[in-house]
């Protein structure tokens, strides 16, 4: 389980990335709220230095 900031999920992802060596990783989450889920997603995104597509 991976929680904490979005600089500090993006650091533990980045330290599973690195230990699995994998290109990819896929996020899951136990929010139940949609607009909640939505708005961790792109905070872990923008952390991540990943743009919203147009």
């Amino acid at each position: 389980m991976v929680i904490g900031s979005p600089a500090e999920v993006r650091e533990q992802l980045q330290l599973l990335a690195e230990e699995y060596r994998c290109g990819e990783l896929m996020i899951s989450s136990h929010i139940h709220e949609f607009r909640d889920k939505l708005q961790s997603i792109r905070l872990i995104a923008e952390a991540c230095g990943l743009q919203r597509r147009a």
